[in-house]
């Protein structure tokens, strides 16, 4: 297989990963919790249909039949989706596993995407390269804008009894109280030592 005929062969692999999360992204959309995080799959839902017109572009530059080569991937990872949404319901949990697993589409995408366009351009297939590279660059500002919300509060909600912080100032509220209070126990202590008369070894 030459490197031409491995890229036309991962074009149609990324143009099948592309008409299935056509269908399952909007599901993460409405189902997801967090205005934000629902924001973010909606906006990826809409990208999505524009990847893969750009795909059918580079079909169209390339002389190709659009096509489709089952990405068990993709598919894989579709499938974990219908099976979180059916399986974890309600609590933070919930945006949390939604976002993991969009997440991983998002690094199997840019990862293709990245190998696709890098072949494209030692092709010296320029245009090709310029619209992979472009829903490249979509694929990379949506798996930052997941990893920040990720860390700045979908996990945290997902913890028992609320935010790691909030949980963190409890901690530390409630040690401070039991230090205060066994500082007073040792001054009572302290002060029962002290009204004792320490008998000397004197006279026998």
């Amino acid at each position: 297989m030459t490197l031409r005929e491995l890229l036309e062969y991962m074009l149609k692999s990324l143009y099948d990963g592309e008409t299935q999360l056509v269908k399952t992204l909007p599901k993460l959309a409405k189902k997801a919790n967090d205005e934000e995080l629902r924001n973010i799959f909606e906006r990826y839902s809409s990208q999505i249909r524009k990847q893969s017109e750009r795909l059918e572009n580079i079909f169209d530059l390339l002389e190709l039949k659009v096509k489709k080569i089952p990405s068990g991937a993709v598919r894989g990872l579709v499938t974990d989706v219908d099976d979180i949404i059916k399986n974890i319901k309600g609590g933070g949990a919930t945006d949390a596993a939604f976002l993991a697993a969009a997440q991983a589409i998002e690094a199997y995408e840019a990862a293709n995407y990245s190998a696709a366009a890098a072949w494209a351009k030692l092709l010296e297939l320029d245009d090709a390269n310029d619209l992979l590279q472009e829903t490249l660059d979509e694929e990379r500002e949506i798996s930052d804008e997941l990893s920040e919300l990720a860390v700045s509060r979908i996990n945290e909600r997902a913890m028992p009894g609320g935010s790691r912080s909030e949980v963190r100032k409890e901690s530390e509220s409630g040690h401070g109280e039991g230090e205060e209070q066994n500082s007073d126990e040792d001054e009572e202590d302290d002060e029962e030592i002290g009204g004792f008369e320490v008998e000397s070894g004197g006279d026998k």
